[in-house]
């Protein structure tokens, strides 16, 4: 405003959404129609080919997607993005999603998990963040490993457990018949004990008859010899 008018009673309104969508449609092809715009698109490609990231966005501070492997999205405002908040701030973050459906550089995934992974870009190890790296990588093949993994783990120490418990059945079962015999044959050593008891009480008792038999039958002797 010039210095000698007034200003507004009411500040300016925010631009409806649809207008907000459409400069920043406008910004996206003006990004992509930079000079060195496909070559360094071209180089992007051919770096993701040989790993496993799948996209790549690129924001400045303003939260302002300057590039995307994707390019409709190159223009957008992110800024209330939560990961771009935090690299933004100087904190990496990731986030694992499952997708049904993901536009990549290959083309369209069906049903995949992938890793977003946002990273505080700067000039110098220790200087200000200038921009927020954002990839996107697939981590189907490594997810799908691992939970094979665990399901043989799974697997195993079930199989584990089952015989573990068996050896316990049948040693309880060896238990239960070797205390049955040993109960069987301290109960024949008692039976045997309470026999040879019985015959040593039995002899021991016709000795004794036979000792007072043969006391009576000397003591009637004498008592004859005396008469």
């Amino acid at each position: 405003l010039p210095a000698d008018s007034a200003a507004p009673a009411h500040p300016p309104s925010a631009p409806p959404p649809s207008a907000r969508r459409a400069c920043f449609a406008e910004l996206g092809r003006s990004i992509t129609a930079l000079p060195g715009f496909q070559a360094l698109d071209a180089k992007a490609y051919a770096a993701m080919r040989t790993t496993t990231v799948i996209k790549i966005k690129v924001w400045d501070l303003r939260g302002i997607t300057v590039y995307s492997s994707e390019h409709a999205q190159i223009g957008e405002d992110a800024s209330r993005n939560e990961g771009w908040r935090h690299a933004s701030a100087g904190a990496p973050a990731s986030e694992l999603t499952h997708r049904v459906r993901f536009c990549s550089f290959a083309g369209v995934l069906e049903t995949s998990d992938l890793l977003s992974s946002y990273v505080p870009v700067r000039v110098e190890p220790r200087g200000p963040v200038v921009g927020v790296f954002e990839l996107y990588s697939d981590v189907t093949p490594f997810l799908e490993r691992s939970r094979a993994a665990a399901k043989a783990f799974a697997d195993s120490s079930a199989a584990n457990q089952a015989r573990v418990e068996q050896s316990a059945r049948d040693n309880q079962t060896r238990v239960d018949g070797n205390s049955r015999e040993f109960l069987s044959i301290v109960g024949g050593l008692l039976a045997l004990l309470y026999a040879v008891s019985w015959l040593i009480v039995r002899n021991g008792q016709r000795l004794l008859d036979r000792q007072q038999l043969a006391q009576a039958q000397a003591a009637e002797r004498e008592r004859q010899w005396h008469r």
